[in-house]
């Protein structure tokens, strides 16, 4: 598995895009595509990806925003649940090596420390132009 420098947005960016380029991205360069579900992130992180799982058919992106809607990260989830995401700043690929339910949590704890409890997510679906792409990136891992 090949490694490279990027921020979470520049990894989706490559999957996107069957790239194994070294870049950092911004949200907005982005174009996921339909936004199928939003939801704030419950107490319960189980409860959580219980409503995450009951709207995943295949390998989406979940877009993880901080409590003034700021998007904090990006990554992939497949339809089992695991994440496939560049873990910044160690430039870690984890490579679908996690489940859903360590990234929330992740998540919860880097935003408890600064007072940030309105965290929330969005699911979206692949654009058809990209659904190849993202098929032999997978492959390619």
């Amino acid at each position: 598995m090949w490694q490279y420098k990027s921020n979470c947005f520049g990894f989706v960016y490559a999957w996107l895009h069957n790239s194994d380029e070294e870049f950092f991205k911004s949200r907005e360069d982005l174009d996921l595509g339909k936004m199928i579900h939003k939801w704030k992130i419950e107490d319960s992180i189980e409860e959580t990806c219980d409503e995450i799982s009951d709207v995943l058919s295949s390998t989406s992106v979940i877009e993880l925003l901080d409590g003034e809607w700021r998007s904090q990260h990006v990554a992939f989830v497949t339809e089992y649940g695991k994440i496939f995401d560049q873990d910044w700043p160690d430039w870690d690929i984890r490579n679908g090596n996690i489940p859903l339910e360590t990234l929330i949590a992740e998540y919860e704890k880097k935003f408890y420390d600064h007072n940030l409890w309105d965290l929330s997510y969005r699911i979206y679906e692949l654009h058809d132009k990209y659904v190849k792409n993202v098929e032999q990136f997978l492959f390619n891992l």
